[in-house]
């Protein structure tokens, strides 16, 4: 996973307790390591107030409101851990917990060889037949979705706060239920994630790498 892949997280939709997720309750079930409770319970940044709860825990956050949990990191090489904390909580410790969609999400901040990746956008924006006067543009930012069977991926390109980077979202967003349909689901964590985070992790890569080179090779054209 590349290091410019600066934040990841899971989300889980449906309905939640959040009172139960505290940080002894993850260690009882040895979610956590023992320093880590120790560090999560000394932060101030971990608290349980109805209607949410929060832990941290360095480069983890676990945040859990009535209809939403999440699981996020700063550090990319911890994808495969939240992956199984996720798996655990829903599979073998709430297993009966209600559902209605799944997220993963990819947050990249990639340099690039544009000097002003705002002004970079608006003008690509601005030159592609949709009606936009091209005069003056200095930013943009840009979303596409796409829907295939199953889920959908939404991509959202925007200048990074350092102005020669790119700021790239990417997010991957599995519905369980039709919008007709009132009842959530259960399902199994592990059946649904077997390959597809790896996968969504590898697109959303080439993802990145195809919007840097385009942006590359505008400098040369």
């Amino acid at each position: 996973m590349a290091d410019d892949l600066v934040f990841c997280n899971l989300v889980v939709l449906g309905h939640m307790n959040p009172m139960i997720h505290h940080p002894m309750w993850y260690r009882h079930f040895d979610l956590l390591s023992m320093e880590e409770t120790d560090e999560a319970m000394q932060s101030p940044n971990t608290y349980a107030v109805p209607p949410i709860s929060q832990i941290e825990i360095g480069a983890f956050k676990i945040v859990c409101q009535q209809d939403r949990w999440e699981i996020q990191t700063t550090e990319p090489k911890n994808l495969g851990r939240i992956r199984r904390i996720t798996e655990q909580v829903f599979d073998d410790l709430l297993p009966h917990t209600p559902v209605s969609r799944v997220g993963v999400n990819f947050h990249y901040d990639r340099p690039t060889g544009v000097p002003d990746v705002g002004r970079y956008l608006a003008s690509r924006l601005a030159g592609a037949s949709l009606g936009i006067a091209p005069g003056d543009t200095t930013a943009a930012e840009i979303t596409l979705r796409r829907t295939y069977r199953g889920h959908t991926s939404l991509v959202s390109i925007k200048p990074s706060s350092t102005g020669s980077n790119v700021a790239v979202v990417v997010n991957f967003d599995y519905p369980l239920v039709g919008p007709e349909q009132k009842e959530l689901k259960v399902i199994k964590f592990a059946d649904m994630f077997r390959g597809a985070i790896e996968r969504n992790k590898i697109e959303a890569e080439r993802e990145v790498d195809s919007i840097v080179q385009a942006a590359d090779a505008s400098l040369k054209g």
